[in-house]
């Protein structure tokens, strides 16, 4: 466990984000929103469309976070605005997770925008967050310092979306799964703090 132990407070920061956006790798992007998508947000779709456009905008999202984070990583090393982008693709992220609570039955459009505009905050906020270790830490040391961002991150989205099934089991209709994105907003905000 010595290697999870990080003394330096900017890679402690660094590292706890990793924990913050994990939330919506696992309970959004992995486990309970592709469902809730099919289950919930698509009722009244024919029953082969809720996945053609799921995928459809999956492809959206991804083209359009392929085509502008070169573009924008390019930007933030040119004028040193690395944590403002992470901000902002950051805020992106959390505010279309939070909105994904308010998707009811039908409301497939929603859900689908909510998706895109989530994805997008989350691949975005990570070209950012990724180019912020080489001015944390010497060259040295990135390896290891990226590495206990990734476990810290996968133990943190891992116990959310532990809570977050939990959650969907006890509670009544779609209650359990509105509240997980709301939890995962809350997460990746919280634990978005310390870098920003």
């Amino acid at each position: 466990m010595s290697f999870l132990r990080i003394s330096d407070r900017k890679v402690l920061s660094w590292c706890l984000y990793d924990v913050g956006n994990s939330g919506f790798a696992t309970t959004v992007m992995a486990a309970v929103y592709p469902v809730y998508f099919r289950e919930v947000a698509a009722q009244g779709l024919a029953p082969n469309l809720p996945a053609a456009y799921w995928g459809y905008a999956s492809a959206i999202a991804l083209l359009a976070s392929a085509f502008f984070t070169p573009i924008l990583g390019a930007m933030a090393d040119m004028r040193g605005s690395k944590k403002q982008f992470l901000f902002l693709f950051t805020t992106v992220g959390v505010l279309c997770t939070a909105a994904m609570a308010a998707v009811g039955p039908g409301d497939w459009f929603s859900a689908l925008l909510f998706m895109i505009g989530g994805t997008i905050g989350f691949s975005g906020a990570i070209v950012f967050y990724d180019a912020l270790l080489p001015s944390l830490v010497p060259a040295d040391r990135i390896d290891t310092v990226s590495s206990q961002g990734f476990a810290l991150g996968y133990l943190g989205g891992g116990m959310l979306l532990a809570v977050n099934l939990l959650m969907i089991q006890l509670l009544p209709g779609t209650l359990g799964a509105r509240l997980s994105f709301l939890s995962v907003a809350l997460w990746w905000t919280l634990f978005s703090l310390p870098i920003l």
